[in-house]
């Protein structure tokens, strides 16, 4: 059973601190740290602070924005280059590597079913924008060939292989539906070739507070239990010990307007969740969020509490829902399960 935090918006100089390390330890909290180009030269010392406090850290590498930041598709090789570079800094330490479109058409898209979009002028320009916005994501999803997915699938491959022969492990995030994707129509659509390399394990990204925020109203909480619960249950189905779900969100990320959690408790209840659906490896986005929160230690505790404390501060009850059901359904109508 292991617990992780994401490490994406939490400076490294807090990251480092030693009363960060101190909440980390105490609760054998493994963080997985983000890495872009301009860290590589500090990486080293980062590292040995973590080995020095006792804590396990896993490594996230992202490229700059205008190359994609995630690897996909389009930015594969460049991707690799970069993962090997991390790797190169700190020998034996896991890789994650995010799956997921760019984040330019990503960003668009949820500018304007976001907060702040939501509330921004008349339902008919909002409208407009959302149509804008899904036919751009669309528009570039449609460039991805099936060769263009096999050409990816093969240099992620040869990336985890090549990684694994020098004792690195190479671990993958995705997105929900990928789980339900056995003839890669969402793999094609997303440009995100989950098939094919010899995964460590897989992180699906439940994350409840953005299934109902960005749901523009269409999902409410017991909606977004219900989904984690029933793509928790096909992670655990699908991948066994290798699927991990990371829950959240805590605190905005790389867009700026997350939704997040409204309370603590509805943490406990999504970790709660996962358990009965038999995932024991979970994950949490991500350590800023927790620590800009006002009482850090208690969030961490309700991620980390053992089976009884979590199902006291939240039952895992069953969760049914219609509209999640359609949505699951759906997903996997044309993922092809």
């Amino acid at each position: 059973m292991r617990r992780r935090i994401w490490c994406e918006t939490c400076p490294w100089s807090e990251l480092g601190a030693p009363a960060t390390l101190q909440l980390l330890a105490a609760r054998k909290l493994e963080p997985i740290v983000a890495v872009r180009p301009h860290d590589l030269a500090a990486l080293s010392a980062l590292d040995r602070a973590f080995t020095d406090a006792g804590v396990r850290p896993a490594y996230w590498p992202m490229l700059a924005d205008e190359e994609g930041r995630w690897a996909a598709a389009g930015n594969v090789a460049r991707f690799g280059d970069f993962a090997r570079s991390v790797a190169a800094c700190v020998p034996g330490r896991e890789l994650v590597v995010d799956l997921e479109p760019p984040i330019g058409p990503s960003r668009d898209l949820t500018e304007v079913i976001g907060e702040r979009t939501a509330r921004r002028g008349p339902l008919a320009l909002r409208a407009a924008a959302t149509v804008r916005a899904v036919g751009a994501a669309l528009e570039a999803a449609r460039k991805i060939s099936p060769r263009d997915l096999a050409h990816a699938r093969r240099e992620l491959a040869r990336l985890v292989d090549d990684l694994a022969l020098a004792g690195t492990q190479v671990s993958a995030c995705i997105l929900p539906p990928l789980v339900l994707d056995r003839r890669a129509a969402w793999q094609t659509l997303f440009g995100t070739p989950l098939a094919g390399p010899r995964w460590h394990e897989v992180h699906v990204m439940l994350y409840s507070s953005m299934l109902e925020g960005w749901s523009r109203g269409l999902l409410r909480r017991q909606d977004a239990r219900a989904l984690v619960s029933r793509f928790a249950t096909a992670t655990h189905r699908a991948l066994g010990a290798r699927g991990s779900v990371a829950l959240g969100v805590v605190g905005t990320g790389a867009f700026g307007d997350e939704p997040v959690y409204r309370d603590v408790h509805e943490l406990a209840d999504d970790v709660a969740l996962a358990r009965a659906a038999g995932v024991e490896q979970l994950s949490l986005f991500d350590l800023g969020g927790v620590l800009r929160r006002e009482h850090p230690a208690v969030w961490l505790d309700a991620f980390t509490a053992d089976r009884s404390t979590a199902d006291d501060l939240s039952p895992a009850v069953s969760v049914r829902s219609l509209r999640a059901s359609a949505l699951y359904g759906l997903a996997g109508v044309v993922g092809g399960v």
